[in-house]
């Protein structure tokens, strides 16, 4: 017996299938999910949990509030627009407020200020909303500053900001960081220690070291000294430790330390989140990684005294620096990466740097960055294909299956190591699960068609992806796929979990004397009398299609058979109420004329 679901049946043949409850999910179980780092799993409960609007507003608005906010957390801007957009127009207004606030912070988020500011006057004008709050109508005219500030338009920033002054005189410390922000992008450099002299707190210190490094009051060295040693602070948040990290970095690049920038970029870029406060005044992204690993690879290329071309000897120096000294072997990797005479030799270069950046703890998320959120990568398809294929894995592992899909779309051949048969399947459960079935169930039908023969294991795991069909309802598809496999060779027990397999689509699809047809091969293949653990299953099955089939003679025959083949009291207990039910149907029947033993199917 092979196969998981193998495994179940033969388990479920022990309790003849009694029924069994799982408690559904709670908010607190979601909370917990997000505190330990499962963002995807809780955002895939709320979706299952979610109450309907209609049947539980209270409840549906909580979870509505969960699903929102887990979405800010994984950053998924483009699911959150669309969901505040798709709100029901009998949504309660403050929520209503509540969400489009944070559709402005998606928009800021992406470096869309002028969405964010279209959104922003909805808001400040009203627009048949309540009139706002004083908290809120500050909060969003602060918004507006910093939908400038993402824009690069200084100008605008600083005039938005006078008339905030004039309107508010708002001395209070978020005011205060919002102008310092203004000011270094201005740069009135000089006025920043100044007005954030009074100003607690990680943003202040940050900004203020900023701010003199650029006046030049600190040396270099000094400031990324700083900023290291604020970095160690265990109670900074990810955004704060992205932030001090992003300092460093810039006072590294002032000092032409070409090392200190990239190690500091690295420590920044492995941190979840993002520099909200300081939008366009620190850069920390990844091209500016891309950045600083090309000019720390083109020093120590120079150091070595290398030639750009010479990309075996840029390989060989690379490698022997990998242990010692990764982050100059990366550095070197990626001169070869971006300017290696062949694409063959780019290609292996950007593996190599690949696999250096996993190596390091939580190298994933660098990897993911420097890929799919830099600009020398626009398009998926110019990312290259050793590395498209390492990330499949990695969006697989955290269950993001569409980007799995658009990942490989286009790579034609399997990664190495990996047999063609395998890559094949693992293509089409991925756009089976993708919500392109017709594509999956097309890539398995070839596969069947030219594969003759599938080893055991391959065979166990052709056979979940073909479940992943009866999971979405594909049930004419995986019987289908169920007939193809059945041509081949096959041992007489892999033959009987065919049948079993194909018995429970027909059983979803209505078809009940199939169903109790194909349940009855199965159980009775090996032997006509057989009643071993497999056959008891099969064989409950088919009693109650068939009894679902209204052949309640038939059914009863079936279940007086498993009855005198156990002795064990529960499972002869389920047994004679499954009979009993089916003499009140019976009986049922004779009440309106019908003839039990003939009765007709409707």
């Amino acid at each position: 017996m092979s196969g998981q679901r193998s495994i179940a049946a033969a388990t479920l043949a022990v309790t003849l299938l009694m029924p069994q409850t799982a408690g559904a999910a709670t908010l607190e179980e979601v909370a917990v999910l997000a505190q330990t780092g499962a963002v995807e799993l809780a955002s895939h409960l709320v979706e299952r949990e979610q109450p309907s609007l209609a049947e539980n507003p209270v409840e549906w608005l909580r979870w509505e509030r969960a699903r929102l906010e887990l979405y800010r957390a994984r950053r998924a801007w483009a699911l959150l627009t669309e969901r505040v957009v798709r709100l029901p127009a009998d949504v309660p207004a403050p929520f209503r407020l509540w969400a489009k606030r944070l559709q402005v912070e998606a928009f800021l988020e992406q470096e869309k200020g002028e969405e964010a500011r279209e959104l922003l006057r909805e808001l400040i004008w009203g627009n048949g909303n309540p009139a706002p709050t004083p908290d809120q109508l500050t909060d969003w005219r602060r918004l507006v500053i910093r939908s400038y500030l993402v824009d690069g338009s200084i100008e605008d920033a600083q005039i938005a900001m006078l008339r905030y002054r004039q309107d508010y005189g708002d001395g209070s410390d978020e005011w205060r960081l919002l102008q310092a922000q203004v000011m270094l992008r201005a740069g009135a450099t000089s006025e920043v220690p100044g007005l954030l002299d009074k100003v607690g707190g990680i943003e202040a210190r940050t900004l203020v070291l900023l701010a003199q490094l650029r006046s030049g009051d600190q040396r270099p060295a000094a400031v990324a000294h700083e900023a290291r040693k604020l970095s160690e602070d265990a109670k900074l948040t990810p955004s704060q430790r992205i932030q001090v990290w992003a300092l460093a970095a810039e006072a590294a690049e002032t000092a032409s330390d070409a090392v200190g920038r990239a190690q500091a970029l690295e420590h920044a870029l492995l941190q979840p989140g993002a520099v909200a406060q300081l939008a366009g005044v620190l850069r920390v992204d990844a091209d500016a990684l891309w950045d600083a690993y090309l000019a720390y690879g083109q020093a120590a290329g120079n150091q070595e005294q290398l030639l750009v071309g010479q990309d075996q000897a840029w390989f060989a120096k690379a490698g022997e620096f990998a242990k010692r000294y990764p982050l100059r072997a990366r550095s070197m990797y990626v001169v070869v990466a971006l300017n290696g005479l062949d694409a063959e030799t780019r290609a292996l270069a950007h593996l190599q740097l690949a696999q250096s950046l996993t190596a390091i703890e939580g190298g994933d998320l660098l990897l993911r960055r420097l890929y799919l959120e830099s600009k020398r990568f626009a398009r998926l398809d110019g990312v290259p294909e050793p590395i498209r294929h390492r990330m499949v894995d990695l969006a697989l592992a955290s269950s993001e299956v569409g980007l799995a899909s658009r990942l490989m779309r286009g790579l034609a051949t399997p990664p190495a190591g990996l047999e063609r048969v395998e890559w094949q399947m693992r293509r089409a459960r991925v756009l089976i699960l993708a919500g392109e079935p017709d594509e999956g169930v097309e890539l398995l039908a070839t596969l069947l068609r030219e594969t003759p023969q599938f080893e055991t294991a391959v065979l166990d795991r052709l056979l979940q992806v073909i479940f992943d069909l009866q999971t979405i309802g594909r049930h004419a598809d995986a019987l289908q796929l169920f007939s193809d496999l059945a041509r081949k060779s096959l041992d007489d027990q892999r033959r009987r979990e065919l049948l079993f397999w194909m018995a429970d689509s027909h059983r979803e699809r209505g078809q009940h004397e199939l169903a109790a047809h194909h349940y009855l091969q199965s159980a009775t293949l090996v032997d006509l009398f057989s009643m071993d653990r497999w056959a008891q299953t099969a064989r409950y099955q088919a009693a109650r299609e068939l009894a679902s089939a209204h052949l309640y003679v038939d059914a009863r025959r079936l279940f007086h058979g498993l009855l005198n083949a156990t002795r064990d009291p529960s499972r002869r207990a389920v047994l004679q109420r499954e009979i009993q039910q089916l003499q009140l149907k019976e009986q049922a029947l004779e009440a309106k004329g019908v003839g039990a033993v003939t009765a007709a199917r409707p």
